[in-house]
């Protein structure tokens, strides 16, 4: 009975498609199938109309991405006579049946660049007559849209998609979700969608455990136009994006080389871990920093050799030298990093002269325990490993 039910409601969509073209978008005429048009609107809860489009881009999408004229072609009307119906594509795009591509990837889209394709999830759902697949598939929990509103970044870093697509996913996910709390908040404060999208991705980066995220690196994933790169990041670093004016995010200046970088607010922190209160104590507590001013002073006696070597060591930690010698090493495709290994017997004064050289180049202290790291579990340890480095970003 099942099978025949969704074979039934994939041949009401092949019907209403076939028939469509002779109805010169009078759909009034479509008497013949008007029980196939009630089986697809009252599945998916839309009109009439609605369902006849939702028919035809479903078959056509099949085989490329449906432009206004492809659509125009099929239903033998004017692709004019398309547009004046946009409303109704975009009630279907609202609902999350339809996803708007644009072929072209400029900051300004023509008509002739829009194009639309009917999501997998769509699909399944229809063939297998289970309508709770329409909202799984697009309602989730915060971790859940927080993971999909960065799933959508990286795929515009990849080229995958404009930044214009990017806008209109993440409204449709704001739309579908808004009843989360911190969406409900994000959306309330923020006015544009793409200070929202930077919301949503810079908090699943916090959840994962990293803190600070370069400005420059998220403007160039997220923009697909120059211009708006560099528009972008200047006005976070100079404090006048609604992200700062609205006290979401706070700019955080590397004391090594200058490097700006954006981290979550308290107050968004707040937000964020509201349903994860403990999560916020452990996040705030739990830097694994020793600050360079808490360390007290000591004088150390080393030999001669290792005296200079220590002392070489400060005269490039310093700030100022540490940034000409790091332009000096990338000049020469090297390493812009430092490495010091200290060795020696127990009690020589490794940990102390690590100490003191931070606190007289002003450096704060990141400590990791490489008893900490091993794990019994298979692939554990490598976890430990890459979350000891996103800390340290």
């Amino acid at each position: 009975m099942d099978k025949i039910k969704n074979t039934t409601l994939l041949n009401r969509l092949e019907s209403i498609s076939s028939a469509a073209p002779d109805c010169d978008l009078d759909f009034h005429k479509l008497t013949g199938i008007r029980d196939d048009i009630s089986e697809i609107t009252g599945f998916l809860g839309i009109t009439s109309e609605q369902a006849v489009f939702f028919s035809c881009l479903t078959e056509l999408s099949f085989q490329r991405m449906v432009t206004l004229d492809i659509l125009a072609k099929h239903l033998k009307c004017s692709v004019l006579k398309i547009i004046s119906y946009m409303h109704e594509l975009e009630a279907l795009e609202k609902k999350g049946y339809i996803q708007k591509n644009f072929r072209k990837r400029s900051r300004k889209h023509s008509y002739n660049d829009i194009g639309f394709s009917v999501p997998h999830f769509v699909i399944e759902a229809l063939r297998k007559s289970d309508a709770s697949l329409l909202v799984s598939s697009t309602k989730f929990d915060l971790p859940g849209i927080l993971k999909q509103a960065s799933a959508i970044a990286d795929e515009r870093e990849d080229n995958s998609l404009s930044t214009a697509q990017v806008l209109s996913e993440i409204e449709l996910l704001i739309f579908l979700n808004g009843d989360i709390p911190y969406v409900s908040f994000i959306d309330s404060v923020l006015s544009f969608t793409i200070s929202k999208c930077t919301m949503f991705a810079l908090s699943y980066v916090r959840l994962k455990g990293q803190f600070n995220v370069s400005i420059e690196n998220f403007a160039n994933a997220l923009f697909d136009d120059l211009g708006e790169q560099l528009e972008f990041a200047q006005a976070v670093t100079a404090g006048q994006h609604e992200l700062v004016r609205k006290d979401l995010l706070q700019i955080v200046t590397s004391e090594f080389d200058g490097e700006r970088y954006v981290a979550l607010s308290p107050n968004a922190a707040k937000n964020l871990y509201k349903d994860y209160p403990a999560l916020l104590i452990a996040d705030s507590g739990n830097s694994g920093l020793i600050s360079s001013k808490s360390i007290t002073g000591k004088e150390l006696f080393f030999n001669e050799d290792v005296k200079d070597q220590v002392r070489v060591l400060e005269e490039v930690l310093k700030a100022d030298k540490f940034r000409s010698y790091r332009k000096a090493l990338h000049s020469n495709k090297l390493s812009w990093g430092v490495t010091a290994i200290f060795f020696g017997a127990p009690g020589t004064g490794k940990t102390e002269a690590a100490y003191q050289l931070a606190r007289k180049t002003g450096r704060d202290i990141m400590m990791v325990d490489l008893s900490e790291i091993k794990s019994k579990w298979f692939g554990e340890s490598e976890k430990v490993v890459k979350k000891i480095f996103n800390g340290y970003n």
